[in-house]
């Protein structure tokens, strides 16, 4: 069906086509009534008949019906005429996403602006139990004021609280039919989920997966699956994982390569929690691009941890430094920016379990060892100059500072060690063969660490020297296998710590040294660190995961 110019259904005429949308016909024309322009989309004459489509056309009326969003087209009216079914819905002018990236890929600024823009509408429809199903380059505009998202016209209504569920509610009407058969699949293939290529259920995790192919084009240029043929692509999604965002492009926050591989985990239960949790992760790597940032907590309620705890890290190439994303924090001292080299043969190890830099708490001062246990080297922050720490330099491991700024612990051949930030000799505090899995300085004089021997727990040791106690022991009723990378609070009487389970999952846990009691903070997280500025307190942690036969995700 194609309407010419000057057509008139209703109180709106026809001023000229404006393209395809969907399963309808997509005019700019002109509302006589308001005197104002919108954008007509009409149901495709041959489609018009099928009452599975004319079903379709009516979902996204009542889809678009209950949005009100500054990021998804307004719908404005809707009606029929003639045998013509039509949406009348908010006029916007601008092109494509799919236009635009055919020009090139965004800068990574646009593509985190309009990440956020698009996971907020999606959040909006979510939350009104509003599954998209067809999210692409396609179905979202562009212009100087952002994105649109557009065409609704495969979009499930389910209700709200199944979000996270993943309930029969939110699935597929098309379930049970073969992939070959006329409406098995809804979507577009290179932006379909596994679980909608296979029939299984969609929801709204469903969504987040798209978005995360979204994402990575906009960032790289290119298709995060791509097949010679559709079989071909159906394994891609099914089976392979895209290259890394920082491989094809360089220059963009490494933070975003976890954020983009989680929406693409194969399973949905892997995946972010919902698409508000998206849009802010992006809004946080937007905030901080290139700098490291964290979760808030206030300042004497490391306590009351969890309620808050939605900040997600990335480990950093260069340094090997947890890099995190955080909430609006108010404003921030001047940040500085330099580049710490390897000595020539050597290399710095960026792993979640290899803590070989530590930073003094009063900030003025970087201690580093490099790949394998090697030499302490030590740094001025604001200064170039860097030192060995001991006359011939140090072996070590696991450096950590005293909570005075005048020592630094490590363990190296022998045991656990400390040195002078200033230099000089390495004074032995306990002489053991067993390797380090994380160590604190407590401002109570007392070291807590861990050590690689299974079982043992957590082990607190003087700081002037001596023989450590056991202070926990992997519960195995519970299937604990060991306790990990301690950090003392700053009070003094409390300690977080990582639980590691018989099956490697790990969890975030907090131990009162009056009572004794353990309270897991996190779960599907390690390397806890909590710090302050500005009055207030942050906790910064890497979120993991562990195989895929549990719900949790890849770090």
């Amino acid at each position: 069906m194609f309407l010419g110019a000057g057509h008139r259904l209703g109180p709106y005429e026809i001023l000229a086509p404006i393209g395809a949308g969907g399963m309808g016909e997509v005019y700019k024309a002109r509302d006589t009534r308001l005197e104002r322009t919108v954008a007509i989309k009409i149901l495709r004459e041959p489609l018009a008949g099928n009452a599975e489509r004319r079903e379709r056309f009516e979902r996204e009326a009542k889809a678009l019906s209950q949005l009100n969003h500054a990021h998804v087209c307004t719908l404005h009216d809707v009606g029929n005429q003639d045998g013509i079914d039509f949406l009348v819905m908010e006029h916007v002018p601008g092109e494509s996403l799919a236009d635009r990236l055919l020009k090139k890929p965004l800068p990574a600024r646009q593509a985190l602006a309009f990440g956020i823009q698009i996971a907020d509408a999606l959040d909006a429809a979510h939350r009104l139990g509003i599954v998209h199903r067809d999210l692409k380059p396609g179905n979202i505009l562009v212009n100087e004021a952002g994105v649109k998202l557009l065409d609704f016209g495969l979009a499930r209504l389910v209700a709200p609280e199944s979000a996270d569920s993943g309930s029969p509610d939110s699935r597929l009407d098309t379930k049970h039919k073969p992939l070959t058969s006329e409406g098995a699949i809804l979507g577009t293939f290179q932006y379909m989920a596994p679980e909608q290529l296979e029939g299984k259920t969609a929801d709204f995790r469903t969504d987040l997966f798209a978005l995360g192919v979204v994402l990575y084009e906009m960032l790289t240029g290119q298709k995060a699956f791509s097949g010679k043929s559709q079989a071909s692509l159906i394994a891609a999604i099914l089976e392979h994982e895209p290259e890394p965002i920082s491989k094809l492009a360089p220059l963009s926050p490494r933070s975003l390569d976890r954020i983009v591989t989680r929406c693409l985990a194969k399973d949905p239960a892997s995946r972010w929690a919902s698409a508000h949790e998206v849009r802010e992760l992006l809004s946080f790597v937007a905030e901080e691009e290139g700098t490291v940032s964290s979760a808030p907590v206030a300042r004497a309620g490391w306590a009351r941890i969890l309620p808050w705890a939605v900040a997600a890290s990335a480990i950093a190439a260069a340094v090997g430094v947890l890099a995190f994303v955080r909430p609006e924090l108010p404003a921030a001292s001047p940040v500085g920016h330099f580049v710490i080299v390897p000595p020539e043969d050597s290399a710095f190890v960026p792993t979640l379990y290899v803590r070989d830099l530590a930073i003094s708490p009063n900030g003025e001062h970087l201690v580093y060892a490099t790949l394998g246990g090697g030499n302490l080297f030590v740094r001025r922050l604001g200064e170039t100059a860097i030192s060995f720490l001991g006359p011939s330099g140090v072996t070590a491991v696991d450096p950590f500072f005293s909570p005075d700024n005048e020592w630094v612990g490590f363990s190296g051949p022998g045991g656990w060690k400390k040195v002078s930030v200033r230099g000089g000799p390495a004074t032995t505090l306990w002489s053991t063969s067993e390797l380090p899995l994380g160590s604190s300085w407590g401002p109570n004089d007392q070291i807590v660490l861990a050590t690689q021997e299974r079982e043992t727990g957590l082990l607190l040791l003087p700081a002037g020297g001596g023989e450590p106690r056991v202070l926990t022991r992997p519960d195995a009723s519970r299937g604990e296998r060991d306790h990990q990378w301690p950090e003392f609070l700053p009070d003094g009487k409390a300690i977080l710590f990582d639980i590691v389970s018989d099956r490697n999952e790990t969890r975030v846990a907090v131990l009162s040294l009056a009572t004794g009691d353990q309270k897991v903070l996190i779960p599907d997280a390690a390397n806890a660190r909590y710090v302050e500025t500005d009055e207030r307190g942050y906790l910064l942690f890497a979120a993991l995961g562990t195989s895929s036969t549990t719900r949790t995700e890849t770090a």
